[in-house]
């Protein structure tokens, strides 16, 4: 079922509907790799918890501050469970984005840390993963429960609106302070911001669906260049784990260069995206969504339910 509001339902009802997709989507995931391990279904089952986070920050305001927090935090812990195959994968994809493309072969020291990756990688063995797939599948069959009585407090397009407001707010102070004061964690706080917008607007999307389109196309774009930025920065941070054997002092220097000349390339491109992306204020830019939400409504009543036909489905 697609991922996005309909102009037709409260939304309340449309957040349990969604809501609801995206955990039978994780759980099926789950259910179907469950023996083979299959690192393709954990990426698919993490993405349904971050659509499902999302969705939770767009309806906040309508939410208790502890239901919020409890939902939130049970997704998040759940999502984590499934990490260590999905970043032993994300570790060696970007290492090869380190490589020079037009060399004959790969860098002799890229590809003895792609070695020394797999090997940690191997010896961790597969029994930790599938115990953490087990997990999160009781634990995703359990939220599902509680997701189908989700009550908000006020159950209008208002609440909808404060929360595009909240979430941009954020997301437009960490772009600020991500080139005031550059800090990986800054980035990849910005990165999170970025992936809950795209998200919020594929959500949002029968409000003004070639308005939306355009954002969440440019919001997936900048996403892509923070997350190859914050996937450097976790390689960094992982090289001190690396056997000594494997890697010599000079050899984690010079892969260290080049993860920062590469972010520096990275943040370069981002900056212009995001400032264009950014550039209307949160307040402003959500009482608008609230006028498109408005008008789209009184479209499907003037022209019938053809107005939703169009219902593809976007990569979120």
């Amino acid at each position: 079922m697609a991922y996005r509001f309909k102009l037709d339902e409260s939304i309340q009802a449309g957040l349990r509907r969604i809501g609801t997709a995206q955990l039978d989507r994780a759980i099926t995931c789950l259910s179907g790799s469950e023996q083979g391990g299959d690192s393709t279904a954990i990426h698919e089952a993490r993405k349904s918890m971050k659509r499902l986070r999302a969705l939770l920050r767009l309806v906040r305001p309508g939410l208790t501050a502890e239901i919020f927090r409890s939902e939130n935090a049970y997704l998040r812990e759940t999502a984590a469970l499934l990490s260590h195959a999905r970043d032993t994968e994300v570790l060696l994809a970007t290492v090869i984005k380190l490589d020079d493309p037009n060399a004959d072969a790969p860098h002799p020291k890229l590809k003895a840390l792609s070695a020394a990756i797999a090997r940690r990688a191997t010896n961790a063995g597969d029994a930790t993963t599938q115990e953490a797939m087990r997990e999160a599948l009781g634990r995703l069959t359990e939220a599902r429960k509680n997701w189908t009585r989700l009550k908000l407090q006020t159950n209008t397009f208002e609440t909808v609106r404060l929360g595009l407001e909240h979430s941009l707010r954020r997301t437009q102070s960490a772009f600020e302070q991500a080139y005031s004061e550059p800090a990986d964690e800054v980035f990849h706080d910005w990165r999170k911001g970025v992936q809950q917008h795209w998200r919020h607007m594929a959500l949002l999307r029968h409000a003004w669906p070639e308005m939306t389109e355009a954002r969440l196309a440019s919001a997936r774009q900048l996403s892509e260049l923070l997350g190859d930025d914050h996937d450097l920065y976790v390689l960094q941070s992982r090289l001190d784990e690396i056997a000594p054997r494997a890697l010599t002092p000079n050899d984690r220097r010079l892969i260290r260069k080049l993860a920062a000349r590469r972010q520096a390339e990275l943040r370069a491109k981002a900056r212009p995206i995001g400032a264009r992306l950014f550039a209307d204020g949160p307040r402003g830019f959500s009482h608008r969504f609230a006028v498109y939400w408005q008008a789209a409504e009184e479209l499907r009543a003037l022209r019938g339910a053809d107005v939703e036909m169009d219902d593809k489905a976007t990569a979120v």
